[in-house]
């Protein structure tokens, strides 16, 4: 018996989900100071925003705005992970439609999620809402397989587990290449400047497995049994290996409205 809901469904995963690492403190400085080279006073948007992470960097920086997500669940424990924050206003809404009026926000961000939207409704969406001269950036961020040792060494077992597995990450790694281009053709844009760094983070073994378990395309393809056995099998990896740091890779696309 396979597990429910289907691929693509984060409601299940979203208290896993809340505790995964943070976007890169230093990218997201760099995309901060370029918006604030033009807005003096800045109003966000994060648009599938899951349960916040983005929104929740922003407001820290002192920014107001509304993180937008079409996962009621998410929204809930967006709600509650960020209890105390009222800089943050949450709406349930997608990336073609975020619910917010025209002209009403100074920076809008996708995190993790644009390639889940239809790409030229959802860049039409932003035209819409952006203030005038507004900005807009396309982030990600995704354990490091490519370079990582213990990351390569827990993928390649997981495939070993499940040979049949279809994991999402290559072709929203594969979109990803498309994005500067897109951005760059846009007539309602000017240009785009693509960034990226790697990051060594310290992750206890319970903030892995967790980092695993959030995981929304693997469960649906395997029994609840298949999927225990992986995250057993990670966390037995973690104990024997205990890496003194994980590597996390954070992208970002970023451009700005037309005057």
């Amino acid at each position: 018996m396979k597990n429910e809901p289907e691929f693509g469904n984060f409601a299940p995963v979203a208290e896993a989900y809340a505790g995964r690492p943070p976007y890169s403190k230093a990218l997201l400085d760099i995309l901060y100071h370029t918006v604030l080279s033009d807005h003096a006073r800045i109003n966000f948007a994060d648009i599938g925003a899951g349960t916040g992470p983005i929104a929740q960097s922003l407001a820290s920086r002192g920014l107001s705005g509304f993180a937008i997500e079409p996962d009621k669940t998410m929204v809930e424990i967006g709600k509650k992970t960020n209890k105390g924050i009222s800089d943050i206003k949450w709406i349930v809404g997608s990336g073609e439609e975020t619910k917010l009026p025209n002209n009403s926000v100074h920076w809008a961000c996708f995190s993790g999620s644009f390639h889940w939207a239809n790409n030229r409704a959802a860049l039409t969406e932003v035209v819409r809402i952006l203030t005038e001269g507004g900005h807009l950036s396309i982030l990600y961020h995704l354990m490091d397989i490519q370079n990582d040792p213990f990351n390569i060494e827990v993928e390649n077992k997981v495939r070993s587990m499940q040979p049949a597995l279809k994991r999402a990450r290559p072709p929203i790694v594969g979109q990803m290449g498309t994005y500067e281009t897109l951005l760059r053709d846009h007539p309602k844009f000017d240009g785009c400047v693509s960034l990226a760094t790697t990051e060594n983070l310290s992750l206890s073994k319970d903030d892995y497995v967790a980092y695993w378990a959030g995981s929304h395309d693997m469960p649906s393809q395997m029994t609840r049994g298949e999927w225990a056995e992986i995250l057993s099998m990670i966390e037995r990896l973690y104990e024997v290996r205990s890496p003194e740091i994980v590597r996390f890779r954070s992208w970002a696309w970023h451009t700005k409205a037309k005057l």
